[in-house]
């Protein structure tokens, strides 16, 4: 059950655990109702309403899944595109000391988020982009596995060898669409 009381079944796909135990990520088929309020309050708009979300949740002594970090992954032919990327401090507090206290810029929330939909998402796609202005949020992209580009900001992250002329295909046709 999730923290706001909806059942998790309803959206929550299969659940993936990393370095953080008490920290669960997966793909939720409802953007809105798993993370609406996090996105909201970072990017006064709400979520996109196309897959793919993916959401870190804290799972409390009760079973509740409180949402911590939510990220955006949208399918772009043969490329990934990623944004989004939020975490809510009122999440965060939601766990206990504790266990908070584990949660580092080398071990957090984002961190456990992305290396999961990296290897879920990854062997789908040539390559996953990121477009990031953030330099806290770089430094977990680039610690996640994605690279600088020649892009101010575009990042990629290749899952899979590509030609070198592929990909600069692919970072030139991610770079056309701007900030994402």
């Amino acid at each position: 059950m999730l923290a706001s009381g909806h059942p998790a079944k309803a959206f929550f796909g299969k659940g993936y655990r990393l370095a953080l135990d008490f920290i669960h990520v997966a793909e939720v088929s409802d953007g809105e109702l798993a993370a609406g309020h996090i996105f909201r309050r970072k990017f006064q708009c709400d979520p996109p309403d196309v897959p793919h979300h993916v959401v870190a949740f804290y799972k409390d002594e009760a079973q509740r899944l409180v949402p911590v970090t939510y990220v955006h992954f949208r399918p772009f032919g043969d490329i990934c595109l990623v944004g989004g990327a939020c975490t809510d401090g009122n999440g965060l507090r939601a766990i206990p000391e504790s266990l908070r206290a584990s949660i580092t810029a080398d071990n957090s929330c984002y961190l456990a988020a992305l290396s999961w939909a990296f290897a879920r998402f990854g062997p789908r796609f040539d390559g996953i982009f990121g477009y990031c202005g953030d330099a806290r949020a770089e430094a977990v992209d680039l610690q996640a596995g994605f690279e600088k580009t020649a892009h101010q900001h575009l990042l990629v992250h290749w899952p899979k060898p590509v030609h070198p002329n592929i990909a600069r295909a692919l970072t030139a046709k991610a770079a056309a669409l701007g900030p994402f």
